[in-house]
């Protein structure tokens, strides 16, 4: 009696449940963008629209608090009863007729792709896994069609070929540029460039072509975006680059690095967080050193997606640099055969296929582990183009794949994720990366809080034990990064420390390594971790600075800690029990 009396005006269950049922429907086929269907059954059509006018779903307008209860009763029962009517099949109201569109899909048919030619046995391995070797399975995200179709790539690298067979039919001349010489054509100037060229066919070569290679997003478009690496370099040509047509170019791959450690760079950091404000995802290679990969500047920031390498063989490749602000990682040389991918045309390039001149299987490095990445987010873009690098950071935190169980320094956080200084959240999958950007609908507003600039002043004893501060913070928003600036005094060695934070859950992240090289150019440096991603950072944290290594006392001048979460979501009407209603907070986990 009181139920109905509420409900203003009244409306059969039948008809809640037709509502519900609809409703459901229209959500299924919301998270399945590309799929197009018959016509609407008319009848339900029209009824749907009848009824839209009969509720006014969001105009309330001088119905008051008995209406707007109404209706959130109505609904609470309409969408559980019309689910259950709308357990079978969506096609039974859209697929009535037999003219009807379906998605296509992709193969490459590109013979490279394969292998079986002198030079490249097992053709481009990382991607279709041939010989068991590792790769980024991405055949099911093809199979959708998902192939980077309307995302833009922008190549940061020593050249672009515009004419390159693989690469012309996705090349964009109007959002291309050469900063080294200032024109719009990032064609090769010098002999030695070629670096690019190879960059881009990992990237985004054409496929399904029948020629070459293919790309991990073979219809992605493709921008020359030419620095030079010689005598003329500057600092802000690179920067320039980083932020150049972001309205168009939404993700950009910067295979290249700083050899050295601790070399302070800002307007790389500037330059980073600019475009990935305004929307554009770069990916950066974590570098070839051998060494701490948070120890160089454009990598360290949080803003980019910074890439180890895996070899064939399933183990971190010996060269890929490793640290804590590593997020994730892709297949490249090492343990088994080089990548194979788009060459210099002509004598130029690195060769090795016999007959495919323009063609290298000798590609490799942290420089072809990236733009497998870059690759990879474009195809997330095309699933989801509403992410920004926060919400792409999410989705291949949650699918990325943990290998080499056996390596010592996995470690599961206090949210639950795996996390490997040398492979980040692990080996992307292209396919799931693709599945899961689909129905995700974006992380919720950043927040940030953290210590402000903390005093030490403490002398670091030479080769001797720790020196520990703790530090309370007092949010429960679950972290996303942290970002810790350690000063030290001028006379101090960087390479000499071990610098080490522990969360109130007990997870420990390594910033700092001993017995490496870097003195740096700079008293400070901000350090970022992806270690902590989803734990709430409530309760005492630890920081310890450890000299490992004999010759230098410095002082351990100040830190710093600034956390960077998620914002809680607002609250979200749920049906606990039948009569029972319950305001429940959306909470999203990490994928099995």
């Amino acid at each position: 009696m009181l139920l109905s009396s509420l409900v203003v005006p009244l409306v059969s269950l039948a008809d809640l449940c037709q509502l519900g049922k609809l409703a459901v429907v229209d959500s299924r086929l919301s998270k399945q963008p590309g799929k197009q269907y018959g016509r609407w059954n008319e009848r339900l059509y029209e009824m749907r629209n009848a009824r839209k006018q009969d509720f006014e779903f969001f105009g309330f307008k001088g119905k008051g608090l008995f209406w707007t209860a109404s209706v959130v009763l109505a609904l609470v029962v309409a969408v559980p009863a019309g689910a259950l009517w709308a357990q079978g099949p969506v096609h039974e109201l859209y697929n009535e007729d037999s003219a009807k569109y379906v998605r296509t899909s992709f193969t490459p048919n590109d013979p490279l792709y394969t292998g079986g030619q002198s030079g490249n046995t097992y053709g481009q391995w990382h991607l279709n896994g041939n010989n068991g070797y590792s790769h980024i399975n991405v055949a099911g995200a093809w199979a959708n069609d998902y192939t980077g179709t309307g995302v833009t790539i922008g190549i940061v690298d020593d050249c672009f070929e515009t004419a390159h067979p693989d690469l012309a039919p996705n090349y964009v001349a109007g959002v291309s540029w050469d900063f080294g010489q200032n024109d719009s054509d990032p064609n090769p100037v010098y002999s030695a460039d070629q670096h690019g060229i190879s960059v881009a066919g990992v990237a985004a070569g054409r496929g399904g072509n029948g020629v070459g290679i293919t790309g991990v997003a073979p219809h992605a478009s493709l921008a020359g975006l030419r620095c030079s690496f010689g005598a003329n370099q500057t600092e802000q040509m690179f920067a320039n680059a980083t932020t150049y047509r972001t309205d168009v170019i939404k993700v950009k791959n910067h295979s290249y690095g700083i050899a050295a450690s601790y070399v302070s760079n800002p307007t790389i950091v500037t330059a980073n967080r600019t475009a990935a404000a305004a929307g554009c995802v770069n990916v950066r290679a974590a570098g070839n050193d051998s060494a701490n990969a948070n120890a160089k500047t454009a990598q360290a920031d949080r803003t980019a997606i910074a890439v180890a390498a895996l070899g064939a063989n399933g183990v971190a490749a010996s060269y890929s640099n490793f640290g804590a602000n590593v997020f994730v990682t892709a297949p490249s040389n090492g343990g088994g055969p080089g990548i194979t991918t788009t060459d210099r045309t002509g004598s130029s390039g690195y060769g090795g296929i016999t007959g495919h001149p323009d063609y290298t299987n000798a590609f490799g490095g942290t420089s072809s582990a990236s733009p497998t990445v870059a690759g990879t987010v474009a195809l997330i873009l095309q699933a989801n183009s509403n992410l920004d690098v926060r919400g792409v950071k999410h989705v291949l935190a949650n699918t990325s794949v943990k290998f080499d169980t056996g390596h010592s320094a996995w470690q599961t956080n206090g949210a639950g994720y795996e996390f490997n200084p040398y492979y980040g959240f692990g080996l992307i999958d292209a396919t799931a990366a693709v599945n899961y950007a689909l129905s995700y609908a974006g992380p919720a507003a950043e927040v940030s809080f953290g210590t402000g600039q903390q005093t030490v002043n403490q002398t670091i004893p030479d080769a001797g034990s720790a020196v520990s501060r703790t530090f309370t913070i007092t949010d429960t928003n679950r972290l996303e990064s942290i970002e810790l600036d350690i000063g030290l005094s001028s006379n101090a060695y960087w390479g000499d420390y071990d610098i080490l934070l522990t969360s109130p859950s007990g997870t420990t992240s390594k910033l700092g390594y001993g017995l490496t090289t870097g003195q740096g150019d700079s008293t400070t440096w901000e350090f970022s971790s992806a270690e902590f991603w989803g734990e709430n950072p409530n309760g005492q944290w630890t920081v310890s600075v450890q000299d490992i290594w004999a010759g230098y006392t410095g002082t351990w001048n100040s830190f710093e800690f600034t956390g960077y979460a998620e914002a809680p979501e607002p609250a979200t009407m749920s049906l606990l029990a039948i009569g029972g209603l319950a305001l429940l907070r959306r909470r999203r986990r990490k994928a099995a």
